[in-house]
């Protein structure tokens, strides 16, 4: 073997590792999660002897109907809603489709068609209701107030909420990744 054939085969495998080890990472750096503010219309709370129940309603629970216009939809149907920036907050863009965005710079979220009302569709996301266990909240912000959430967003459209701003102040001090509880409201 010359000295330039033993110079081509190791450039070649160094070129195949480097390529072999982005086939690898590529999972790994693309899972970083996207933050996003999302306005919330309401919140309602029912009490219990363990903590609070929160029930959340995002601006981009209902969605216009005419956003959907391209889609055949049912209840139960799972959708995913790509957003854009509008001012501070997060909303619905168009394009919602049944099947994951292949562009990977798109945000977008994933959802379940819940109910089809007469001009808007209802979709929830997972991120609605929270049980606060051993916390019972004593200052309930009004619709008057400036409500907003920081959300995560992976790559597959799969939120969590991960605090709730009143008029740019923590709602809840020490806010601890609730509990999600289905079955309340």
């Amino acid at each position: 073997m010359t000295l330039n054939h033993k110079k081509f085969i190791l450039a070649l495998s160094f070129q195949v590792i480097i390529i072999l080890i982005l086939f690898i990472l590529e999972p790994i750096i693309f899972t970083k999660e996207t933050y996003v503010l999302l306005k919330i219309e309401s919140i309602n709370i029912k009490r219990s002897s363990y903590g609070d129940f929160l029930n959340i309603s995002y601006e981009i629970s209902f969605i216009p109907l005419y956003l959907f216009r391209h889609l055949s939809i049912k209840e139960g149907d799972v959708v995913y809603i790509p957003l854009k920036l509008d001012k501070y907050y997060w909303t619905a863009a168009g394009s919602i489709t049944k099947t994951k965005p292949i562009y990977s710079r798109t945000i977008f979220i994933k959802g379940i068609v819940k109910e089809i009302l007469y001009d808007k569709v209802n979709v929830i996301y997972g991120i609605e209701n929270y049980c606060l266990q051993g916390m019972y909240i004593k200052n309930l912000p009004s619709k008057k107030e400036n409500i907003i959430a920081t959300v995560s967003i992976n790559r597959h459209g799969k939120a969590n909420l991960k605090q709730i701003y009143v008029n740019n102040e923590p709602w809840i001090k020490n806010f601890i990744k609730p509990i999600k509880c289905s079955g309340i409201y």
